[in-house]
């Protein structure tokens, strides 16, 4: 029995400790944690959810390597906050991105038949998994935050052929297109953001934002290099740094509680189920000065 603890300890101690294990962990670490504290947790009972489209600009070796722009969107999770007694509160969330950064079609032909042409699609996206530390100004009409980030990108290059458009051909059913992945490179990822949230009404506010973030080396189709010879398609393969630039738009929404309360932002919440000089009544045990069975009101808790 010892002997299999200490075997598994081993293997988990090797795990953590193997850079390239723990750089393909990481994106599923972040979605489990996402996943699991909105929940699970009661820290997200006043907490924030945003929905943001992005504007993502490759920067440095990235540009360098025709890594082409692109644009996605992302779903954001955060808690209530922090203050501890400062001006600017302490929010931790999460956050699931998605960006497609371009593609190359060219014509092939099928080796099954001979003149038959189709599209051919070379493909370049991202998944993205962060933690994010948020400190923002109390609430007013137009706050400002700033943002610090850690977690995963994972770099995806695929090629799609677009049998569908052959349609029905030779009275069989219409084919279904074929994915084919080239490569996939899960980064760590880190940077900082800045932005503002500006009311709209109740409990939603717009959120905009730019974010810089730093990358570490990846693969990826280089789309300038995609070809098509007859039945074939070429393309080279760069690896570099991955930093971008990410401009976002947003909406954020105030998330309320299970007792249908909705934080006011300083630390509070506002309640909607009655006013706060509510009585509250507790009863007291069956004894001697009161009937089996009856209920007798003590009057309003009090607590000292």
């Amino acid at each position: 029995m010892l002997q299999g603890l200490t075997s598994v300890c081993f293997q988990c101690s090797v795990f953590i400790l193997n850079p390239t294990s723990m750089k393909y962990a990481l994106p599923y670490i972040f979605l489990s944690v996402l996943l699991v504290l909105p929940f699970g947790s009661r820290m997200f009972a006043q907490g924030s959810m945003g929905l943001t489209g992005h504007y993502a600009q490759p920067l440095n070796s990235l540009d360098a390597g025709n890594y082409r722009w692109g644009g996605g969107g992302a779903l954001e999770l955060f808690t209530q906050g922090y203050d501890f007694g400062m001006p600017l509160r302490l929010q931790l969330g999460g956050s699931f991105g998605y960006t497609f950064s371009g593609q190359e079609s060219n014509p092939v032909e099928l080796q099954d038949f001979e003149g038959v042409m189709v599209d051919q699609l070379t493909r370049n996206y991202s998944l993205a998994f962060h933690g994010i530390a948020r400190f923002i100004s109390p609430e007013a009409r137009v706050r400002f935050y700033l943002d610090g980030i850690i977690g995963s990108r994972g770099f995806i290059s695929d090629q799609v052929l677009q049998l569908e458009e052959l349609g029905s051909f030779n009275g069989d059913d219409c084919p279904k297109n074929e994915q084919d992945n080239i490569n996939t490179d899960w980064t760590l990822v880190y940077g900082a953001g800045a932005g503002t949230m500006i009311y709209l009404t109740e409990g939603v506010s717009l959120d905009l934002r730019a974010t810089y973030s730093r990358g570490s080396r990846a693969s990826y189709v280089d789309l300038e290099s995609v070809n098509s010879y007859a039945n074939e398609v070429e393309y080279s393969m760069n690896q570099t740094f991955t930093d971008m630039l990410l401009i976002s738009v947003g909406v954020s929404f105030r998330i309320t509680g299970c007792d249908g309360s909705m934080s006011d932002g300083n630390g509070a919440s506002r309640s909607y189920k009655g006013s706060e000089s509510s009585r509250f009544w507790r009863f007291s045990p069956r004894n001697a000065s009161s009937p089996s069975g009856t209920r007798r009101a003590l009057g309003p808790v009090r607590k000292y």
